[in-house]
């Protein structure tokens, strides 16, 4: 629509805001000269960011955060969208 915005499925409208809250979240480890590995969410300061957003969490909340964090990771860390987890 040029708005510059992009679509989300209905079923994604809950778990966009939340993982957006915990996106500075990561915990990482140091690979040497190739930089860093983001290894996956610190879900104890995830809890601290939903809190201060005032985001309830549900385990269908947690479940689609855990799908959103293996797609950003791999994403992150260089791996083919396309590619199989």
């Amino acid at each position: 629509d040029g708005s510059g915005g992009f679509a989300v499925w209905a079923e994604n409208a809950r778990a966009i805001p939340r993982f957006l809250a915990c996106a500075t979240q990561w915990r990482t480890a140091s690979a040497g000269l190739a930089g860093i590995v983001f290894i996956g969410l610190d879900y104890a300061a995830c809890q601290v960011a939903l809190n201060g957003f005032e985001l309830d969490m549900t385990p269908d909340d947690w479940e689609a955060l855990r799908v959103m964090e293996t797609a950003a990771g791999a994403a992150l860390n260089g791996a083919d969208a396309g590619a199989a987890p």
